[in-house]
């Protein structure tokens, strides 16, 4: 779950992707739809991203505590 604070960030994020590829809408099927997936796309990028922090952070730490 997310705390308010990147909630609204995740939302902020999904506004401006919208407003980047809004050009690239064809209309072949409702724009809800359309929407829904970037919205979702946005999602999964930005936890693709969390995690690889996560991961580089994980491994500071354990350099940090082996020396």
């Amino acid at each position: 779950m997310l705390g308010t604070h990147e909630a609204d960030e995740v939302t902020q994020d999904i506004f401006v992707r919208t407003w980047q590829k809004l050009g690239q809408f064809r209309g072949e099927s409702a724009f809800s739809t359309w929407l829904h997936r970037l919205a979702v796309n946005v999602v999964i990028e930005r936890r693709r991203s969390f995690a690889i922090q996560r991961g580089a952070d994980d491994r500071r730490r354990r350099r940090r505590s082996t020396c």
